[in-house]
This record gives C-alpha cells, sequence and structure tokens, in this order.
C-alpha cells in the first residue's frame, strides 16, 4: 500500500513536470514568433525612407503612397491568436507619436510617452513645440506591439525604436 502511494505521487508529479514543461515550450515558441514578426516589421520600415515609412504604416489611407501597399497601423502575425478579449483582431500594432485632427494624422513633437521618449525633437531644430512635423521631421520614434493569447495567457511584446534616413 505504501509502495503503490509513493508511485502515485512519484507518477502525479512527473506527469505535472511534463505538462508545465510542454506548457512553457509552446511559450517560448510563441515568444520567438512574436519577436520575429517585430524584427520584420522594423526591417521592412528600415526599408523605405521615412516619409514613406510613416505614410504605409499610420493609422490612415488619406496619405498612403501611391502604387505602393500600404499595411497599416495594424498586422497578423501566423501562429499566434489574439487575445479573447480582442477575438479576431490583428495582435500587431504600430504607433507613432501622433495625435490625429479629424482623420488626419499630425506627427507632434509635444505628444507626451515617456517609453516611445517623447516629447522630443523630431526635426532637430532646438525646439519641441505643437506643430505638425508630417513634413520636416528628421528622427521618427515607432512602437511596434503584438499582444497574444497562449498557454501562459495573454502576453505582450513592445519594442521602441526611433528610426532616421540614412
Amino acid at each position: 500500500m505504501v509502495a503503490i502511494s509513493v508511485l502515485t505521487i512519484a507518477v502525479v508529479g512527473a506527469t505535472g513536470s511534463i505538462l508545465a514543461g510542454d506548457r512553457l515550450q509552446r511559450a517560448n515558441r510563441d515568444s520567438a514568433i512574436a519577436e520575429d514578426a517585430v524584427r520584420q516589421v522594423l526591417e521592412s520600415m528600415r526599408g523605405s525612407d521615412l516619409a514613406t515609412t510613416f505614410a504605409r504604416f499610420n493609422t490612415t489611407v488619406a496619405d498612403d503612397p501611391g502604387g505602393v501597399a500600404s499595411p497599416g497601423a495594424t498586422f497578423d502575425v501566423a501562429g499566434l491568436r489574439s487575445p479573447p478579449t480582442n477575438a479576431g483582431a490583428p495582435v500587431g500594432t504600430i504607433s507613432f507619436p501622433i495625435i490625429l485632427n479629424g482623420a488626419v494624422p499630425e506627427l507632434r513633437e509635444d505628444f507626451v510617452d515617456d517609453e516611445m521618449g517623447m516629447p522630443a525633437d523630431l526635426n532637430a531644430d532646438g525646439a519641441i513645440d505643437a506643430l505638425d512635423h508630417r513634413g520636416d521631421y528628421r528622427v521618427l520614434p515607432v512602437r511596434v506591439r503584438v499582444q497574444w493569447y497562449g498557454p501562459l495567457g495573454t502576453r505582450t511584446l513592445t519594442v521602441e525604436t526611433v528610426l532616421w534616413n540614412r
């Protein structure tokens, strides 16, 4: 009886460890997929000049460059599911320091976001103002976020960086 009890406890413990290990392995796979997706989006952004990048990846289609496929500010990632609270929505989002003026996104130096390093002097004129700098910015802060639902629940990967023309 004692031997069977000890054996049962050992089997239950081993099964729990195997299941936890499997869950962790799936979570690590999902994290790697999210990291790869963020890397691909940033590489795509770096492949264009700042004006084209901003126009292609912001929240409006009104300023999309003619003849160029514009992905917009959201993207899906194969292999990742959106969280239940946002079921069916794309798992990836791209954001810039913009304030919407109607449907037009204004690129603003006075936008407040500590993680993105804002407010900041985007046109390198030595001053931070409340003007729209879509026509004269020299640096472009960007946030790429992937939020998905996996074996460990809702997970988020966020990368903030600054783009500039080379």
